[in-house]
């Protein structure tokens, strides 16, 4: 498998569960909890699959998306939120054709990887 993932999400924990989950699973994950560290790893790398929370400190999931998407459109965005609305939000935003999945939280395991394979 091997694929190249990038979390990000500013709940630390959250962010090294997933990590561990999913290298675990056989993934190549580069993880961080600040969108200062986002940016700067997008800039520097390439990924096959991106997972961001949708509210981070000064940027949003959108604004991380819109950037990776920039620099490789054939990366796979997936959007984490605890908000129960989050296709409308997207919709609202006009990114949702971009969005390749949607996790809201809480979240388990088994949901985690099923949404990560079902990424087109």
């Amino acid at each position: 498998m091997n694929q190249k993932i990038l979390i990000a999400d500013d709940d630390e924990i959250l962010c090294q569960e997933i990590s561990e989950i999913l290298s675990y699973e056989g993934y190549s994950v580069t993880s961080t909890s600040t969108t200062e560290d986002a940016k700067k790893i997008i800039d520097e790398f390439v990924f096959d699959i991106a997972v961001f929370d949708y509210k981070m400190q000064s940027l949003t999931g959108i604004d991380l998306l819109k950037k990776v998407k920039m620099k490789n459109s054939e990366t796979r965005i997936i959007i984490m939120s605890g908000r129960p609305f989050m296709v409308k939000i997207l919709e609202q935003e006009n990114v949702l054709h971009l969005v390749s999945g949607i996790l809201i939280k809480p979240f388990n395991d088994v949901l985690l990887l099923e949404t990560l394979r079902d990424a087109k």
